[in-house]
């Protein structure tokens, strides 16, 4: 229908296959693994968790944190993924500086076409749905958008009753 990008089936069939693994589990049909066999999954959950239980001001590669500067070039109020260290003081993102030109304008249309779909989702506009999408570079056509949009919303109505 005009977009690329992210493989939303494969994510759901995986997502699918690890539910129905858990379930067995649990219902006894299959065996839990062996602890000692188990890796890491590659979440920074736990690593933040005791780092700022232990006070460790471990440095987290990634952390989903409010700009409020750090990447200098890009809005305040956006929320931003950069480094982070994680103590007992809380989350403190390092400062980045700004972006190259090219990298920024990319973030930046990501940053404004996120804020209409929040703002479209607060006030159940489908207008800034709309434009949230047609702003959006994956997007490649109008007729693209308003069908991408159409099936949205149909599909996920019994959520979004603000745009009846």
């Amino acid at each position: 229908c005009g977009l690329e990008g992210y493989d939303f089936e494969r994510a759901d069939a995986y997502r699918a296959q690890s539910w129905r693994r858990v379930l067995d589990i649990a219902q006894g049909k299959e065996k839990a693994p062996d602890p000692g066999q188990m890796r890491p999954s590659g979440e920074f959950a736990m690593p933040i968790i005791v780092s700022i239980l232990d006070n460790r001001h471990k440095l987290i590669e990634a952390v989903n944190i409010r700009n409020d500067g750090l990447i200098a070039n890009v809005p305040d109020w956006a929320v931003v993924e950069v480094p982070a260290v994680a103590g007992a003081d809380g989350i403190k993102g390092v400062r980045i500086g700004a972006l190259p030109a090219g990298i920024a304008a990319l973030v930046n249309t990501q940053v404004h076409v996120q804020d209409l779909v929040v703002e479209a989702a607060v006030h159940g506009s489908r207008k800034l749905a709309l434009q949230a999408l047609l702003a959006d570079p994956v997007v490649h056509s109008a007729e693209a958008a308003e069908k991408t949009l159409d099936e949205l919303l149909s599909v996920h109505a019994a959520y979004l009753p603000q745009f009846k």
